[in-house]
């Protein structure tokens, strides 16, 4: 179960309060177990999916947790595409605001195009660019250039990962302005730049937003997702 709460509640206290530890595995084999201790939780900077402002929250979280188990057990892949760029997502939250960001940023562009790949299709088929590329190919002139052109052509008809969030918030009424934080995080990432914390910890928020959105959308969850793309949304935890 870890390899999946992990990625989804990683909450930056040290610490957390001893309980109860239930582990099933594939065989029906279930196991139970009374925590006398404190459990050393990962440190991480990604805040929960859900609120917890009351006795709703867990409820909403370990709902959240079964629908996601349900949709990859349908999926029948092993190892788990999702399950890694979480698990990805989650251990780079384990390390410096740099490290942070940038593995969120491409983590949920891996994500969007495992979740979202039916939201869109391309205006322009391959075949109809085929011609195009190989009258390039035939083309005497500079060989850098005659690439950059393949490649640009070639690329219009792929569908990107912001094209496939853009049509999803279009059709869910989604939050715009989360993927506009999410390229606004993703460019400077992928391009090997820095972001200053006061300025990059906002748009870690909105992606980190986005990215349970997302999941929330793809596994049929409609409960509250703590929507960490507001202003002070650590001190008043608020519902959608």
């Amino acid at each position: 179960m870890s390899a999946v709460r992990r990625p989804l509640l990683e909450r930056r206290e040290k610490w957390r309060t001893p309980g109860y530890l239930v582990s099933a595995f594939g065989n029906g084999r279930v196991m139970f177990a009374a925590l006398k201790w404190p459990t050393r939780r990962y440190s991480s900077l990604m805040p929960s999916p859900v609120p917890f402002t009351d006795l709703q929250g867990p409820r909403d979280f370990w709902r959240l947790v079964q629908l996601l188990f349900v949709y990859i057990e349908k999926q029948q892949i092993e190892p788990n595409p999702l399950l890694d760029e979480l698990d990805g997502v989650r251990r780079g939250a384990q390390g410096s605001f740099q490290t942070a960001c940038l593995t969120l940023a491409v983590g949920i562009e891996s994500i969007a195009g495992l979740l979202l790949q039916d939201e869109v299709s391309s205006l322009i088929s391959r075949p109809s660019i085929q011609p195009l590329l190989e009258h390039l190919d035939s083309w005497q002139g500079d060989v850098a250039l005659k690439d950059r052109a393949k490649g640009a052509l070639s690329r219009l008809a792929d569908i990107g990962a912001a094209d496939l969030m853009y049509a999803w918030v279009k059709k869910t009424g989604t939050n715009r302005e989360l993927v506009d934080a999410w390229k606004k995080l993703r460019h400077p990432k992928a391009h090997g730049k820095r972001l200053t914390e006061d300025s990059g910890w906002a748009l870690y928020c909105s992606a980190v937003e986005l990215l349970h959105r997302m999941i929330a959308y793809a596994v049929g969850y409609d409960g509250a997702i703590l929507r960490t793309s507001q202003p002070g949304w650590g001190l008043h935890q608020s519902r959608t």
